[in-house]
């Protein structure tokens, strides 16, 4: 499951995929930000599995680190 945060809904969304076990991926361009969003879920359930990942829609270049990363993170 894929989720760019942009509003407080994607947050309560992964948030409820994470409690319920599912591995969530953040896909952002503030990565610092995003630890805060996981750190907040991991204090309701430690073992929630949850990834972030730096994306940024506006450079290819990013677009194409991304795909790469998840290619490699979760075959």
């Amino acid at each position: 499951m894929h989720l760019e945060l942009h509003i407080c809904s994607g947050f309560e969304t992964a948030r409820s995929l994470a409690l319920h076990g599912c591995t969530v991926v953040f896909a952002c361009r503030d990565t610092t930000r995003t630890q805060a969003a996981i750190d907040r879920i991991k204090e309701e359930r430690a073992h929630a599995v949850c990834d972030v990942i730096e994306l940024d829609l506006a450079r290819l270049h990013s677009v194409t680190k991304f795909a790469a990363t998840m290619k490699l993170r979760y075959k």
